[in-house]
């Protein structure tokens, strides 16, 4: 197993997180002095926090003293922020090195680059002899910050290369690290004839005399990684790889919304067994809700149906009404009729008139009265005005 992690600030020999500066932060007083070189904005979206190089003469300039001449055990951590790719005119870029011309007794002590025929490489520990790590078909990913970190490890001669935290490649050398008057750079080997201008940006570099463990490199990832840029480190994102600045989260489970398969349920653990990315808990949601929906359909049809109903009711009602009306009326009617047989009939009068019943029965009430108000021997007239009418 492997031992705890040590404290990140252990044996650093000096560190660049370019608050506003190229001043060295571990306290060894490695003080960058700029050449060209532009403040912008680093790994998190914080403002003046990473230096951004042209690609054609800038570069940091970190000086020689002991604590960064290094012949030991050594690691250099550096994030990246690549414009171009390697090609072109831009064929080789270094983002530190501490290299000098070769064959001149000045040659590599340590150095990590990115070129378009090597892919990642770096690190050469003698002069006029080469000895390099190289991680080939390797491409740089553009205009996205990215972490590069190189150990070398004296007792065993390893080197290893790690990108986003993970081990790309380990070598062991048979040569031995060695110091040398020149001068550590950023950007560039402005020492060397090749110069190796970087275009991109540079944050959050580091230099130890100690070689970093495996969960150490993981961590200085963690501590800043980004991956989808909305300016919030990883382990805190709620959605680390979709940008969603405002960490949005409804249901409080933890899981961004714009990442959450059950955004309305608290489903921390995201299970999804149909795979259809809607999660568990809302396919549970989802169903209960189709069948309120159902219910409600149901619910709908059922007092459309009433209300048709009443509407029946009210109708036959209305009907029944009509029909009682017309019944009294025709009794009156017939009442009226025998009232009148019972009188003389020169003493016949009467002003009721049938108006609520159906037209036909009405008529043939009308009628009747009609020819009971006539004098005897006289005939009906198909004029009679309907009103009150007495016999001569």
């Amino acid at each position: 197993m492997e031992k705890a992690l040590a404290d990140l600030n252990d044996g650093l020999a000096a560190y660049y997180p370019f608050n506003g500066n190229s001043n060295d932060e571990s306290g060894n007083g490695n003080n960058g002095i700029v050449y060209g070189a532009n403040l912008t904005d680093g790994i998190l979206g914080n403002v003046n926090s990473a230096y951004e190089f042209d690609g054609i003469d800038d570069y940091i300039d970190l000086g020689n003293d002991d604590s960064i001449n290094l012949n030991g055990d050594f690691t250099l951590s550096v994030w990246a922020k690549v414009d171009e790719p390697p090609g072109g005119v831009y064929p080789v870029q270094a983002f530190i090195g501490k290299m000098g011309p070769s064959g001149a007794g000045q040659d590599n002590q340590f150095l990590i680059e990115i070129s378009d025929s090597r892919g990642l490489s770096g690190m050469t520990f003698e002069y006029n002899s080469i000895g390099r790590i190289t991680v080939n078909d390797f491409t740089w990913p553009a205009n996205i910050w990215a972490h590069v970190v190189l150990t070398y490890e004296a007792t065993t001669t390893a080197a290893r290369f790690y990108f986003q935290g993970e081990l790309l490649k380990e070598e062991i050398f048979n040569n031995s690290p060695f110091t040398c008057d020149i001068p550590v750079a950023l950007g560039a080997t402005p020492s060397d004839s090749g110069k190796r201008y970087l275009m991109g940006c540079l944050d959050e570099v580091r230099i130890y005399n100690r070689t970093l463990s495996e969960s150490e490199i993981q961590e200085l990832y963690e501590n800043n990684a980004d991956i989808d840029e909305d300016g919030i480190n990883n382990k805190e994102d709620n959605c680390p790889e979709i940008s969603n600045p405002g960490q949005e989260d409804q249901d409080g489970d933890g899981i961004g919304d714009i990442c959450d398969n059950c955004q309305d349920v608290y489903n921390s653990d995201q299970a999804d067994t149909y795979g259809d990315e809607y999660g568990d808990a809302c396919e549970e949601l989802y169903e209960c809700q189709a069948e309120k929906a159902s219910l409600e359909t149901d619910l709908t049809e059922c007092q459309s149906d009433l209300s048709n109903c009443q509407i029946d009711l009210e109708e036959a009602n209305a009907t029944i009404a009509l029909q009682a009306a017309s019944l009294a009326e025709c009794s009156l009617g017939i009442e009226e009729i025998k009232r009148l047989l019972e009188t003389p009939v020169g003493q016949r009068s009467s002003e009721w008139i049938c108006q609520e019943s159906e037209e036909s029965l009405c008529a043939a009430l009308n009628a009747i009265i009609e020819i009971l108000l006539l004098p005897p021997g006289k005939a009906i007239s198909n004029n009679t005005p309907h009103g009150k009418r007495n016999s001569n």
